[in-house]
């Protein structure tokens, strides 16, 4: 039987060969049209992973810059205002703010029957329009008024009158949590006589209350670290 099948498959091979019905020609025609279909398609796949990547790296741009893209919260405008007022009042004295105070100390005062002698009634008054000019804009009106009657320029016209210079070091604020817009301040002012290399430091604190216009309708003062008292002892 082993011999028929032999002789068999003899038969056969002489008939049709013996070459592999695969041959090496044959697998490398198939690799290159595999290989050739891959690049086509690997194409519009790789332009569309890039594609969805810098899609992806623009939202993530937008995400992380968003908040220069919108206008800004009420609260960051609130502090923005705090700060502007504290560092004006806190920084100094400029020129113009010592022009102001001779303008103001050199002003004939009224005396008048019924007025208080020593009261000045210039007109304009220098200080008011200095105040005017670098406060108002961030004050309702009597807002503004309490400010000057109170803190107000107390600060620059003392370090004008004692021969110093002011200046804002640091400046924190605190949004608290309780209802209407009220903020606590804290405010390091360095302070340094004319012509001494000696500064010093002190600390200002207070409150400030911010009505829904934005505009400061209170001010309170806490405390100053003693800074007036010590520019007017000269130390």
């Amino acid at each position: 039987m082993k011999n028929s099948n032999e002789q068999l498959k003899m038969a056969m091979d002489e008939i049709i060969g013996i070459e592999p019905l695969v041959r090496e020609e044959d697998k490398t025609k198939f690799l290159m049209k595999v290989h050739k279909k891959q690049k086509t398609y690997l194409v519009p796949k790789l332009l569309t992973a890039l594609l969805f990547i810098g899609l992806a790296g623009w939202l993530l741009f937008l995400a992380l810059n968003s908040g220069g893209l919108q206008q800004a919260s009420p609260a960051d405008k609130n502090i923005k205002t705090i700060e502007t007022v504290l560092n004006q009042m806190l920084t100094g004295p400029s020129k113009e703010l010592s022009k102001a105070v001779d303008a103001w100390e050199n002003a004939v005062p009224d005396t008048g029957e019924g007025v208080n002698s020593g009261i000045i009634t210039s007109t304009p008054d220098p200080l008011r329009q200095y105040t005017d000019k670098y406060f108002k804009p961030y004050f309702t009106e009597e807002g503004l008024t309490d400010y000057i009657n109170t803190s107000g320029l107390t600060f620059l016209m003392q370090a004008d009158w004692y021969g110093y210079v002011l200046k804002v070091n640091d400046l924190k604020i605190e949004k608290l949590e309780m209802e209407g817009n009220y903020y606590d301040f804290t405010v390091t002012v360095s302070f340094q006589k004319t012509g001494s290399d000696q500064q010093n430091t002190a600390k200002v604190t207070g409150q400030i209350n911010i009505n829904d216009e934005g505009k400061i309708q209170v001010f309170s003062m806490f405390g100053d670290g003693g800074l007036l008292e010590k520019m007017t002892e000269g130390r």
